[in-house]
């Protein structure tokens, strides 16, 4: 595989010194196998090269930032548009003397063929003489569902396990995989990653023993043992905002009984189940963890006389049941779609997902560019994946590491959640950090060392998974409560207690798997919210993440304070740690300070510039944030944002700007310009792949 990348890049370099300066204006292209100039060949140079690699799939650069007129003139001459490819380029499948058409209509800057070593992932390992016969299991995602037929021909000689639509599931040997990726149509290879329940495994990530007693009879409980008093709840149901007629998709493990009517009463909101694990007839929970989450989504607190809740007491459920009885694991279908279809048809507008790839952390992939498609192709779907459990402090200078979060939780349109600190001193898990199995390797050194789980509510859960993502997207985008969360039980015979039980109905839990669904809640509250107090039946998602980002409480810097080692956050939100800061639910649903909410589902063109005058009278301080559901990226590709939409802010002719290239949001934070009236900017700096040419937005302005 190694031996076929530096053969490319030679093919590449042989080329430069061929061709010369063959385009006015040299751009690079970034992909994660190397960047590098499209001008090293002509057009009848990659052909050529084309034709001896046997592809018809190339990489065309244009000369100007890309828009409409670029994607349309593709379509005139027959060209087929795969994905959008740093900087101003296009996966596309052409037709050799479209090529040529191409390259004399003065617009293109370089062309170069999509070469097998653009294709395989970097997280294989490199192929010697000792693993190149190693059998591996490797997903093959094609450029086109068309090419199926075409591609399973070539892999005739190899173990297919399955191939639905785009994703074919092979067995092959290490040393095989760059003769695969030499198959035309084959887009992206990549190990396949086995996926884990984001909680923390008490056997086998923590400790051994019990957690803490308590009476279970809860005359002992404090309140804020579910997560939502910290959350501010209370604040959103007094309000008449509890998430009535909002239905939420619990993708997980199963649900108790599996069986409606036979459901405790803190699940009376639950309208249907799915059994979409492998081999099983039921969505029933024999794990423990997906009735644990679904608790904190839509437990009613029937079962605890109002004490233990989750955050949309109101709201529906659809539990998917994705646990095996056969592999005893939860088995994810390999198009992604096929899960959120579901549940969309069923009327479910918020899918949570409580569990990812603690594996190649940071990284783009297959799994996050399909979560990307969905909710490109179904905008008003918001999906939430937890961002892991990754976190620790590897270089000991007592401050958790960054670059941890799991996918498909680095997909861009998704709300990522990370886990902040519950306030919990009795029940639970009570042991220091250092003391914790594998304590004083992941967190040994102060203030880490010597802190709890969950003594200090402005803190990060110390094993929370932190970004950047790899090209640097800030991940996770809020956080919530996630160490020693207390919720429902599963009933089902030998089903784990998780961290313990308080009862027979309620068990300890903690992770990004108990902070996800307490976010799913609080998406379920705001997107009602949202429907009653403006109108808007079918919110965006967009508009419901950037609900919930905009008026998080920021927690910097953090429950260490400001101190020269271990200081928790280095900047005020937006950062990697706690993404915009904690959910608070008071803020969501306070109306008063919202100036301004707009969900345009027609957005703004490349080149296009809207204005929005806000009436800022009398505020001393405004946020703007701008939030957009964006284009999937390609898994090869370097850079991961397709569509680049910026915003300014102006007053009596001064202006602030935020133009992040790498987010697909933006926020400013205004103590000045503030004045009477105040103009804001939404500008199209770059619409790749947009919606007829445009890309829609969200956009939310407050001020106090």
């Amino acid at each position: 595989m190694s031996a076929l990348r530096n053969m490319a890049f030679q093919i590449l370099v042989v080329l430069t010194l061929i061709a010369g300066s063959i385009s006015v204006s040299a751009k690079e292209i970034h992909l994660r196998a190397g960047s590098f100039e499209t001008n090293v060949m002509n057009g009848a140079q990659a052909l050529a090269v084309g034709k001896t690699i046997q592809t018809d799939y190339y990489i065309i650069q244009f000369t100007d930032p890309l828009n409409l007129t670029h994607s349309q003139l593709l379509e005139d001459v027959g060209v087929e548009v795969i994905r959008y490819i740093p900087d101003d380029a296009f996966l596309v499948k052409a037709q050799a003397h479209k090529i040529l058409e191409l390259e004399i209509s003065g617009e293109v800057s370089g062309v170069v063929p999509y070469l097998g070593s653009f294709k395989v992932s970097l997280e294989f390992p490199a192929v010697t003489l000792e693993n190149k016969s190693k059998v591996v299991d490797v997903i093959v995602q094609l450029a086109s569902e068309k090419e199926q037929s075409q591609v399973l021909d070539q892999l005739s000689n190899y173990t297919v396990v399955v191939a639905d639509g785009k994703i074919i599931l092979v067995k092959a040997k290490l040393g095989e995989i760059s003769n695969i990726a030499l198959i035309n149509g084959v887009e992206w290879i990549q190990p396949q990653s086995k996926m884990s329940l984001m909680h923390i495994d008490l056997k086998n990530d923590f400790l051994g023993d019990s957690v803490q007693p308590m009476s279970g009879n809860y005359t002992d409980l404090s309140g804020f043992e579910s997560g939502v008093k910290i959350m501010n709840f209370s604040k959103a149901w007094e309000r008449g905002f509890k998430g009535e007629g909002q239905k939420v998709a619990m993708a997980d493990t199963g649900l108790d009984s599996g069986t409606k009517d036979s459901l405790t009463g803190d699940f009376l909101g639950v309208y249907d189940g799915q059994a979409l694990g492998l081999f099983a007839k039921t969505w029933e929970d024999p794990m423990g963890h997906g009735t644990h989450v679904a608790g904190s989504v839509v437990g009613k607190g029937a079962d605890s006389k109002g004490m233990i809740t989750g955050g949309a007491i109101e709201g529906e459920m659809l539990a998917q049941g994705m646990w095996s009885p056969v592999f005893k694991n939860l088995t994810i279908p390999p198009q992604l779609k096929t899960l959120f279809q579901k549940a969309y048809d069923r009327g479910a507008r918020i899918h949570t997902n409580s569990w990812g790839a603690p594996f190649n952390l940071g990284v783009y992939d297959k799994n996050a560019m399909l979560v990307d498609e969905f909710m490109w192709n179904h905008p008003d779907m918001l999906v939430i994946f937890a961002a892991g459990n990754s976190g620790q402090d590897e270089d000991r200078d007592g401050r958790v590491d960054e670059g941890s979060v799991s996918s498909p939780g680095t997909a861009k349109n998704a709300l990522t959640v990370g886990a902040s600190e519950n306030l919990v001193s009795v029940g639970g898990i009570q042991r220091t950090h250092g003391k914790l199995r594998g304590g004083d390797e992941k967190w040994g050194v102060p203030p880490l060392r010597d802190d709890t789980l969950s003594n200090n509510e402005n803190g990060m859960a110390v094993f929370s998974s932190r970004g950047p993502a790899r090209d640097g997207r800030i991940k996770p985008e809020v956080v919530a409560p996630g160490t020693n969360i207390l919720s429902n039980c599963s009933h089902i015979k030998d089903s784990s207690p998780l961290w313990g039980n308080y009862n027979t109905e309620y068990c300890w839990s903690g992770g990004t798997s108990m902070s996800t669904p307490l976010t799913a809640g609080a998406a379920a509250v705001a997107r009602g919210f949202l429907a009653k107090s403006f109108n808007l039946e079918s919110p965006s998602a967009a508009l419901v993440k950037g609900l919930l980002m905009h008026t998080a409480t920021d927690l910097f810097p953090g429950q260490y304070g400001f101190r020269s080692q271990g200081q928790e956050m280095l900047e005020p939100a937006p950062n990697n740690q706690e993404g915009f800061g904690r959910v608070n639910m008071d803020s969501v649903t306070d109306r008063s300070p919202l100036l301004l909410v707009v969900d345009s589902v027609k957005g703004v063109r490349s080149g296009e510039t809207l204005e929005f005058a806000v009436d800022t009278q009398g505020a001393k301080e405004v946020t703007i944030t701008l939030v957009y559901t964006d284009a999937p990226g390609s898994p090869s590709a370097a850079k991961t944002l397709v569509n680049d939409l910026n915003i300014s802010a102006e007053n009596n002719g001064a202006s602030k700007e935020s133009t992040s290239d790498v987010n697909n949001f933006e926020n400013l934070k205004l103590s000045e310009l503030v004045g009477s009236s105040l103009k804001v900017k939404i500008t199209g700096t770059r619409i790749a792949q947009g919606k007829e040419g445009k890309q829609p937005f969200a956009l939310l302005v407050s001020g106090k």
